[in-house]
């Protein structure tokens, strides 16, 4: 046994030291080694296979490159990695309400058709405030042209006072959490 451990010791490190070299390319002596290059990697469809490639559906434009050229797959995988660690950095979701539309659009829609423009969501912005229910309130109001409090005889009417629901409504989800 300890003559087994010892031989493949000697065995990984002689293989470790052929294939240590700083400017060797060890997939590229693999490949001589068993009679391939490169360029012999991948899947090139032709039209005489039955069923895939024809015409399936919702494929990526590139697909049939990564397909042919399988060592690409990091490099575009890379890219993606980069919208990603972009669009759900801390920083960025903080600061940003669009951070789950770009990242859609950056991973699907992109890929997909390629040079779409990624025009808006048309979301209504996130409030920033300590209140944003009360906030939102007043945007929903506002865009509605109405009011959120009513003055009757010179005073604030009484009735309705959706100020005070709202602020009922945030205090049962606060006790509720």
């Amino acid at each position: 046994m300890k003559m087994l451990i010892v031989t493949t010791m000697m065995l990984l490190l002689a293989v470790g030291a052929a294939y240590g070299q700083e400017d060797a390319d060890v997939l590229e002596k693999v490949l001589t080694e068993v009679g391939f290059t490169r360029a012999d990697l991948g899947y090139r469809p032709t039209g005489y296979w039955n069923r895939f490639p024809l015409d399936t559906p919702y494929r990526l434009t590139s697909f049939d490159h990564l397909f042919a050229e399988p060592l690409m797959l990091y490099d575009y995988g890379k890219t993606m990695a980069n919208a990603v660690e972009k669009y759900l950095a801390p920083g960025y979701l903080d600061s940003n309400s669009i951070s789950l539309y770009a990242l859609t659009y950056s991973l699907g829609v992109d890929r997909k058709l390629g040079g779409f423009r990624s025009y808006s969501a048309n979301l209504i912005p996130v409030s920033d405030s300590i209140r944003p229910l009360e906030k939102a309130f007043a945007k929903l109001f506002q865009s509605a042209n109405q009011s959120l409090e009513y003055y009757s005889f010179g005073d604030k009417a009484k009735l309705p006072n959706y100020m005070k629901s709202i602020d009922n409504l945030s205090q049962d989800h606060l006790y509720r959490s």
